[in-house]
């Protein structure tokens, strides 16, 4: 008989990119995974920014090169802001 472990969740994700392709695939490969609780999609670094300032991610990916606001201003405002918590960016 085996035994079935149960995958903890590790949280919430947030996929940051202006390519609706992209999004799908990275959305699919974390839902895969099956480890994370919810999948939220920013296709602009403005909506980005507010997603994270009103809630924690266990895991953000993020485009570089993105409508309104570039992925590394988003990164510097994670950084800036100290939000208190630990990101995997």
């Amino acid at each position: 008989m085996a035994i079935e472990k149960k995958k903890q969740l590790l949280g919430d994700v947030l996929i940051i990119d202006d390519d609706p392709a992209i999004c799908e695939i990275l959305e699919q490969y974390c839902i895969n995974l099956g480890c994370y609780r919810n999948i939220l999609i920013a296709h602009d670094g403005s909506i980005a920014s507010t997603k994270l300032r009103n809630q924690k991610f266990a895991l953000i990916l993020v485009d570089m090169q993105l409508p309104r606001k570039s992925g590394l201003d988003i990164i510097r405002e994670l950084d800036d802001k100290s939000l208190n918590q630990k990101n995997s960016i």
